[in-house]
């Protein structure tokens, strides 16, 4: 008998412990329960404000306007209206007006924020080569159409293109950034020519000659003096 007795103590006992085992095991269940709905609330502000936010970007959004075949004074004008920030960079041509947008990076329609750069190649008369006590950065000659190796223009410093062609129809050289992705043109130029424009630019770039299958060019970026 005092052995049952024991064995029920014992049970009573072993009993007495699951119900507060349960009873901690229910606290912490509330308590993640209580977690998860902070963290429920706080997921739920969040996505809303970057909803907001992204509703606030959208309605600042505004796509850039088509300015090629333009001028650069109507450029200019769009771009203060919408809080651009205008580059200019000369395009050498012989046959368009000076001062007519030739390209522009990036392209009409593209999403624009206040602040945003917006780049215009305008049309300028071709300049003579630079004195021969310029810097070679880069230089290539071939035939037909191509992209070229990529060069660095160094800030601080002053460059140009030096370019020659010799064949019919249109040449064209273009800036081409890492990407690949065109940046603006620099010549654009029709027969056999030579001269040269500034690049005011600086960073890693390349050049894109489109020219006919068998027109010879060579290309030079120095650094002026």
């Amino acid at each position: 008998m005092e052995e049952l007795t024991a064995q029920n103590e014992q049970l009573t006992a072993d009993l007495e412990d699951q119900r507060a085992e349960v009873e901690r095991l229910t606290g912490d269940n509330e308590d993640l329960a209580d977690q998860v709905s902070t963290l429920e609330e706080a997921n739920a502000e969040l996505t809303e404000r970057i909803e907001q936010i992204l509703d606030e970007v959208d309605a600042a959004l505004v796509p850039a306007p088509d300015l090629v075949g333009g001028t650069a004074e109507a450029a200019a004008a769009q771009a203060e209206e919408n809080g651009w920030v205008l580059v200019q960079i000369p395009t050498a041509s012989d046959g368009a007006e000076p001062g007519t947008v030739l390209s522009q990076s990036p392209p009409a329609g593209t999403p624009m924020l206040s602040g945003s750069a917006l780049a215009i190649g305008v049309a300028s008369q071709p300049e003579a080569p630079p004195p021969s006590d310029a810097g070679t950065v880069f230089e290539s000659s071939g035939t037909g159409p191509g992209t070229l190796d990529t060069f660095v223009l160094e800030g601080g410093t002053r460059h140009a293109v030096i370019y020659s062609f010799t064949g019919e129809g249109r040449h064209t050289v273009s800036v081409v950034d890492a990407d690949g992705s065109t940046v603006l043109r620099l010549v654009d130029v029709n027969g056999t020519k030579e001269g040269a424009t500034h690049i005011p630019l600086t960073g890693t770039y390349a050049l894109k000659v489109d020219v006919g299958d068998d027109v010879d060019w060579q290309l030079q970026v120095v650094r002026l003096p």
